[in-house]
């Protein structure tokens, strides 16, 4: 019983992205995808080149300085000019500055090479690259957005032609199935899997009882390299049913 409704629930899925596959065609999902991982990754690369120009501005230095007073608490504000006076102002602030006195010789070693002579600058200065940072991001990652849409409406144009269109389709679906494959088989049962051997040894047998029980679970199972290769790295070998 249960493995017929694993069965008839792995069918529908299948169809599902094989009906969206080849409603959308192949070109619409890889542009959407790539988009996004490529608008991710190049706002990322492109922050790091602006994020330094920006920073070295007279405005920034004026919205450091704005940050820096955020920091009023007499631990923040007294002046320090050695290592051993930081950790003794950390010290007395008590509670999570003690503890983190350890990391005081860090912390000194960046206010002397900024000429700081107080953590809340150093702090200010944190504070303000991470938001200079996090907002230039976003910025550049909605404007390669719209530049990554307007190439895959280029694109899908050229998809629309109709013996491109054809070929497109089938494409899709196969893009399709593929992806859901890799997303349901590669990462979810992989994932159960790994956390049924590692965690929960003894329903380890059952679990392997109802998968055998669904042919297509059990071929689907069988097939699966990416989980194999996933569940390399956590030490566990997965089943062959």
């Amino acid at each position: 019983m249960i493995g017929t409704i694993l069965d008839i629930a792995i069918a529908v899925i299948a169809l599902i992205a094989f009906i969206v596959g080849i409603a959308k065609g192949f070109v619409k999902q890889l542009t959407g995808l790539l988009s996004g991982i490529m608008s991710l990754i190049l706002a990322v690369v492109l922050t790091a080149l602006v994020a330094n120009w920006i920073c070295a501005t007279d405005l920034f230095a004026s919205f450091q300085g704005a940050a820096s007073g955020w920091f009023k608490k007499e631990l923040f504000t007294t002046e320090v000019v050695s290592q051993e006076e930081l950790i003794g102002v950390m010290v007395s602030a008590g509670g999570f500055w003690g503890i983190l006195k350890g990391l005081a010789p860090s912390f000194y070693v960046a206010m002397e090479t900024n000429g700081y002579t107080t953590l809340g600058q150093l702090f200010g200065l944190y504070v303000a690259k991470l938001i200079a940072y996090v907002a230039i991001w976003l910025v550049l990652f909605i404007i390669l957005k719209l530049i990554f849409k307007a190439l895959a409406n280029l694109l899908g144009k050229i998809a629309s032609v109709p013996v491109i269109k054809t070929i497109d389709r089938l494409l899709g679906a196969v893009w399709s199935l593929a992806f859901t494959y890799v997303i349901v088989i590669g990462v979810l049962l992989t994932g159960v899997e790994i956390v049924v051997s590692k965690y929960i040894s003894g329903s380890w047998e059952s679990l392997c009882g109802i998968i055998s029980q669904s042919k297509l679970l059990t071929i689907a199972n069988n097939t699966n390299f990416i989980g194999a290769f996933l569940a390399e790295f956590v030490q566990v070998t997965l089943p062959t049913l």
